[in-house]
């Protein structure tokens, strides 16, 4: 018959058997849940990176591609290059609405936007913050960014001469290039879509600031030719008083600093590494 102080002693025997059993068992499964803590917070700490496509620049025949690098939990650092072969304008009418009628007399001078082709390589980098609990790359941001372009542009300039009766319609070929330094601020959001790809929303922004302009004829010209480039000069500096102009026999340029701006939006989708 078992005594009080040996049924005391079971007792502890049997509390410390299922102790010793357990105790392997639970240090397995802290092991286990910190193992895969440490997983998923270094798989968070190595996707730092982002590269972006923005699919509505390509409404305007532009190509644009991102990069954006996490610094801290809401800071990255980012930059965005764009490119667009040198091609006729899109949304011609549109852009023939600002500049007016192309069908006005030949003395009107009028731009006709089907006379131009324009390229464009742009580069921006960017610092951006994000504003929600989350942290970067996901909910609403702001970020601000310089942008640095270079524009060639080719124009054919419309002449009309009236030569003993008959009217001579022809073009005078013009290349230019402007070259652009702004500065600016826009505002979006981010959502994430899976474990990697994201929807970049740039919502609206603008930059402005300004650039040099030239455009030149490189061959001889003729008394009219010169004549009809100098009353496209004199449009140019009626504009644009800081615009210079040089214009002989042998060729003419237009050239000077010329205030610039332009609109920052957009859809990009993202994926991270």
């Amino acid at each position: 018959m078992l005594t009080i102080e040996m049924k005391s002693n079971f007792i502890i025997l049997v509390f410390l058997f299922f102790t010793w059993i357990g105790y392997p068992q639970d240090i397995d499964s802290i092991l286990d849940e910190a193992s895969f803590n440490a997983e998923i917070e270094n798989s968070i700490a190595t996707a730092r990176n982002q590269v972006k496509v923005n699919l509505a620049t390509l409404f305007w025949k532009t190509g644009s591609l991102s990069y954006e690098r996490q610094l801290s939990k809401r800071w990255t650092l980012g930059i965005t290059a764009n490119y667009r072969p040198k091609e006729t304008a899109s949304f011609k009418s549109q852009i023939q609405d600002i500049f007016g009628n192309k069908y006005k007399s030949y003395r009107d001078y009028a731009f006709d936007v089907d006379q131009l082709k324009y390229g464009n390589l742009s580069i921006s980098p960017e610092v951006k913050i994000y504003l929600g609990k989350s942290g970067a790359f996901k909910g609403f941001y702001i970020a601000g960014f310089v942008k640095y372009e270079n524009i060639d542009m080719d124009y054919d300039l419309p002449l009309s001469f009236d030569i003993h009766g008959h009217n001579i319609d022809t073009v005078l070929p013009l290349v230019g290039d402007l070259k652009p330094w702004t500065g600016g601020l826009y505002v979006g959001h981010q959502w994430k879509i899976n474990k990697s790809w994201y929807i970049d929303w740039q919502i609206i922004g603008g930059n402005i600031g300004g650039g040099t302009l030239t455009i030149s004829a490189h061959q001889p010209l003729t008394q009219d030719e010169q004549e009809r480039i100098l009353s496209f000069a004199n449009q140019i500096q009626d504009e644009l008083d800081d615009v210079n102009y040089e214009v002989n026999s042998q060729g003419a340029k237009i050239w000077g600093n010329i205030p610039w701006a332009g609109l920052r939006t957009g859809v990009s989708i993202g994926y991270t590494f």
